[in-house]
């Protein structure tokens, strides 16, 4: 057996080598276009997955290795913070934030567990990118695009 290059795994070693998976999950089909548009023209190189409901995520989930999952927390299908728990379980070292509006700050207890990172919407393009680029391994934030955002 080798051993790891630079202190990382033979995960990790594979993660430096390969764009960024993100998989959003939102009900809103124009919230999910308006995120395609802004990462396809500020970060192209990620590869971003799209789903409009919580079961649609976990099949996916199931078939493909995400670095960051993102979702809404009224997405259908199941309760969004079940659902982060299950990415959690299923993919642990994905990073998992949560979208909303019906964010407070003294959103917690037991449940919010789960949740890594929050966004809090509506967002601007330079904090949505903010808090994806944070939430990324480190072996891949060096990877995001250097794309300046407007």
């Amino acid at each position: 057996m080798r051993p790891a290059k630079h202190g990382l795994d033979d995960v990790e070693s594979r993660r430096a080598l390969r764009a960024p998976r993100l998989l959003f999950v939102d009900d809103d089909p124009y919230v999910l276009e308006g995120i395609r548009r802004l990462l396809g023209c500020l970060r192209p190189s990620w590869r971003v997955a799209f789903a409009t409901h919580c079961g649609e995520a976990m099949a996916r989930l199931l078939c493909d290795e995400f670095d960051v999952v993102t979702l809404g927390l009224t997405a259908p299908g199941m309760d969004a913070l079940s659902a982060l728990e299950r990415v959690a379980r299923r993919q642990p070292r994905a990073a998992r934030v949560v979208c909303s509006s019906h964010l407070r700050a003294t959103s917690q207890g037991p449940a919010w567990r789960w949740v890594q990172h929050r966004v809090q919407q509506p967002t601007t393009a330079a904090q949505l990118l903010q808090v994806l680029e944070a939430a990324l391994p480190d072996a891949l934030r060096g990877q995001a695009d250097d794309a300046a955002v407007g």
